[in-house]
């Protein structure tokens, strides 16, 4: 038979709940569709540095290839530069009641914040602390705060600790 094609026999026996239906094989055309959006999607350049574009601009001899080379080189370099110039946090802040708004108006635009808020004694809080310090000086673009539950808000609740929260532009995003 066909590819994905059953007999009447399959369809009342799968009907009946007596087989489970067959899984979706994907066509050839199916295939090829991915593929091509694969291909199409790829950036060999992303990524790469100053120094290695440098030996793919030697390596082409192609003129055309060279000026968008050179363009793309540029380019690449605007990029590093703005990561350059990101505004850098050292690692966690601990913030105060009075502090949080502050905190969250006056990040630079477009930073991710985050907040945790925690408790000393409640175990998954620490474990979260120290996971956070961490990302906090991998991911030094990001502002990661925390701020003790019940001091943030009277009679946070200690099942709802941990908590994060995410800010961007100044708006809770989640």
């Amino acid at each position: 038979m066909a590819r994905g094609v059953t007999s009447e026999w399959e369809d009342i026996h799968v009907a009946k709940g007596n087989w489970k239906p067959r899984e979706h094989v994907a066509t050839s055309e199916e295939v090829f569709q991915t593929q091509q959006a694969t291909v199409e999607a790829y950036d060999n350049w992303k990524g790469l540095d100053k120094k290695q574009l440098d030996e793919l601009v030697e390596d082409d001899l192609d003129l055309e290839d060279d000026e968008f080379m050179q363009a793309y080189q540029n380019q690449r370099l605007e990029e590093l530069k703005e990561q350059a110039n990101a505004y850098k946090f050292p690692g966690m802040y601990e913030i105060t009641k009075q502090d949080y708004e502050w905190h969250i108006q006056n990040m630079p635009k477009d930073t991710l914040g985050v907040i945790l808020m925690y408790q000393d004694y409640v175990v998954e809080s620490n474990i979260l602390k120290q996971i956070l310090g961490l990302l906090s000086k991998k991911h030094n673009t990001r502002k990661f705060m925390q701020i003790r539950a019940t001091v943030c808000v009277e009679n946070f609740q200690d099942q709802d600790v941990p908590c994060l929260l995410f800010y961007k532009n100044g708006e809770l995003q989640n």
